[in-house]
């Protein structure tokens, strides 16, 4: 079994940014029903929220990023995409079912803390870590965390043309 120091160094491979403060990745992490939520990080035993506040701070500045992405997009003609796209896109892109199966094939389920009794994440646990990530990633960067927040976004994909057109 990975200690919390083991996950959250996995966490910050699999996004590609390293957090200054580590406790925000084990609150991303730290499920609604997960059983305790004090947690040994560097030694020191630490209260944990669950990551719930996170994931609502996560889910608004992944909006906002993923609309500048299609703001900024042109498909190969100079076409701006229309506004019926970004809604298409929002819903899909932004879903519980797409960030369920995104933080899946990144394997981030494997690094939450699950409830006792369970084998393993449901999608919309994973779905709701992902977004409380992003949202440790945004609050860690401080000033800087939209940029931070583009940056992770980036290295995973979401701008991809196929994604945007």
């Amino acid at each position: 079994m990975d200690t919390v120091e083991e996950k959250i160094a996995k966490v910050e491979e699999i996004i590609g940014y390293s957090f200054t403060d580590k406790l925000l990745c084990a609150e991303a992490l730290q499920t609604a029903g997960a059983p305790n939520n004090r947690l040994t990080v560097n030694g020191t035993l630490h209260a944990v929220n669950k990551n719930d506040r996170l994931a609502i701070l996560g889910d608004s500045v992944m909006t906002v990023v993923l609309c500048e992405f299609w703001y900024g997009y042109q498909n190969g003609q100079g076409s701006a995409p229309i506004k019926g796209q970004w809604d298409s896109l929002r819903l899909g892109k932004l879903s519980n079912a797409y960030l369920g199966q995104l933080g899946t094939s990144l394997e981030i389920d494997r690094l939450i803390f699950l409830n006792p009794g369970m084998s393993r994440a449901s999608l919309a646990m994973i779905a709701t870590a992902f977004e409380a990530l992003l949202g440790a990633v945004h609050k860690d960067a401080g000033f800087n965390g939209l940029d931070a927040v583009r940056i992770v976004m980036n290295k995973l994909d979401f701008n991809d043309p196929a994604l945007l057109n």
